[in-house]
């Protein structure tokens, strides 16, 4: 298990948001070689965007895209 914090200024919305601190959880796990790794959030939209594969189409997919 491991856990992050960063203090963002910006005007994200709450989908963003949500996909930001999404990416960054899942970066973290792979840079410390943590497996198997589970995605839990309460972000519906953005877990069905994820669960999908729909994400490209919204502002979610160019946080995903880099």
């Amino acid at each position: 298990m491991a856990a992050s914090t960063q203090r963002m200024v910006a005007n994200y919305s709450p989908q963003v948001a949500e996909a930001v601190a999404i990416y960054r959880g899942l970066r973290l796990a792979v840079e410390s070689e943590l497996g198997p790794i589970v995605v839990e959030s309460d972000a519906a939209l953005v877990v069905k965007w994820l669960n999908e594969g729909s994400f490209l189409e919204s502002d979610v997919g160019l946080i995903f895209k880099l």
